[in-house]
Formats: C-alpha cells, structure tokens, sequence
C-alpha cells in the first residue's frame, strides 16, 4: 500500500497538486485582483468592475497554464499565497483609507 507522502511525491501526486493549486488557489488569486483592478482603474464604478471581471477570464487562464508549467511544485504554491496574501491586504488596506 502507498504512502500518503510517497503518493504525493509520484507523477499523480503531483498532477493532483496542481489540479488543486491551479483550480481552487488560481480561482481565490483571480477573484481578488479582479476586484483590485476594479478599485484601481481610472473608470467609473461599473466600467471599472465590467472591465475587471472581463479581464479576470484571462488571469484566471494565465494562472491556470502557469502552474502547470513549473517544474517546481512548492514555487507554484508559495507564489500563488504570496499573490493572494498581497492582493487581500492590498485591498484591506484599500477599503480602510
């Protein structure tokens, strides 16, 4: 019987992880830059959250390509909480001023 580390550790394991990182992960990333780019953009409200939320369909595409094409499956995970970590205080901070 496998281990649960030595499946993680295999081809599938690390497929699964990148599923994961790239379906969950990548989809909290992309709603909250969207929302960011919503409150950054030099628009009015609504054009700035149409604009946000057209554009959040290519991010989320860009993050989903980008974890699989790193070979290194723990840079995908710390980048993507480094983004997500970022872009939530970004906009908690945002909300306070």
């Amino acid at each position: 019987m496998m281990k649960l580390k030595d499946y993680f550790n295999s081809h599938n394991g690390q497929v699964l992880q990148r599923i994961v990182a790239a379906v969950f992960l990548g989809y909290l990333v992309t709603n909250l830059l969207s929302i960011l780019l919503a409150y950054l953009l030099p628009l009015p409200l609504n054009d700035a959250a149409k604009t946000a939320t057209l554009s959040s369909f290519v991010i989320y595409s860009i993050i989903i390509m980008w974890c699989f094409t790193k070979k290194d499956i723990a840079k995908v995970w710390s980048r993507l909480l480094i983004v997500l970590a970022i872009s939530a205080l970004t906009i908690f901070l945002y909300n306070e001023i």
